[in-house]
């Protein structure tokens, strides 16, 4: 069987936003998305990284202004 796995580049400002918002959109992955995405599986096909690829996600006022 094939397995997939889906990156997502997360920004926040804080720690709790970056959760706020995964949370938000696997909510949405889950309730509109394929008919075969279940919450339990979630985890299993996503993944949640920044810029740097260990890290949950991006701080976003870290990052470089367009022309900087």
């Amino acid at each position: 069987m094939l397995r997939l796995m889906l990156r997502f580049l997360c920004f926040a400002e804080v720690a709790a936003d970056a959760r706020t918002g995964r949370a938000l959109a696997d909510r949405v992955l889950a309730e509109e998305g394929p008919e075969w995405v279940e919450p339990e599986i979630l985890p299993a096909l996503r993944a949640w990284t920044g810029l740097n690829a260990t890290a949950g996600f991006s701080n976003w006022t870290r990052c470089a202004s367009p022309g900087s």
